[in-house]
């Protein structure tokens, strides 16, 4: 009984494993469970048995994905650092090694924006977590060097609409299939942060 689930569970893996490459390049829309399972060398059918639609699919693929990146961010979260900016420059630096070293996976989050509604609704209940650690990355920071005069919840607004900004460059480079250039959107990004650090904390 142990060796069948385990060949079924190995079987779950390489169908996940197929499926997240398919939705990364293709997004949710034009991804084919017909393709995934020629890729994985078995009946279409058996998809089914395994994963009830296509939804269902992409649902599991979606909490393999989380589980590992989240695993990744923890590791960075532990270490961050307590000047706000420092940390969003080594955020930005993470994020974008991800995105060189983890192509399919970053392709797969970004397309998570681009989701039909039926199956974003899911997907957001899933994405609560990953939300959570985010908004860690704007809390208990070093408050010392800022200036007085700046209202730091408005300010906060502002750096979150430079990330959404900068989440729509990356989509944007990934509709263009040029995600593997990233030194240069890196670095624009940065050189804003550094533009908001300077409004933002006492003047030396």
């Amino acid at each position: 009984m142990r060796e069948e689930l385990s060949k079924a569970e190995q079987t779950r893996e390489r169908i996940l494993n197929v499926a997240i490459r398919e939705f990364a390049l293709q997004g949710y829309n034009k991804a084919s469970t017909n393709h995934i399972m020629e890729q994985v060398g078995m009946a279409k059918g058996l998809l089914f048995h395994y994963y009830s639609n296509k939804q269902k699919l992409y649902l599991a693929c979606l909490q393999k994905v989380l589980a590992e990146v989240q695993k990744e961010l923890d590791q960075f979260m532990q270490q961050m650092p307590q000047d706000l900016f420092e940390r969003l420059a080594s955020f930005l630096r993470w994020k974008n090694q991800l995105a060189i070293d983890q192509p399919l996976t970053f392709r797969f989050l970004l397309g998570i924006s681009k989701l039909p509604s039926g199956v974003r609704s899911n997907a957001d209940g899933m994405l609560v977590s990953l939300r959570k650690k985010n908004s860690q990355l704007l809390a208990d920071y070093d408050q010392t060097l800022w200036d007085p005069k700046v209202n730091q919840k408005d300010a906060l607004e502002v750096v979150v609409l430079l990330f959404d900004a900068m989440d729509h460059k990356w989509v944007q480079q990934m509709d263009a299939d040029a995600l593997q250039d990233q030194k240069e959107l890196l670095c624009y990004a940065l050189r804003l942060l550094d533009v908001l650090k300077v409004g933002f904390y006492q003047a030396n």
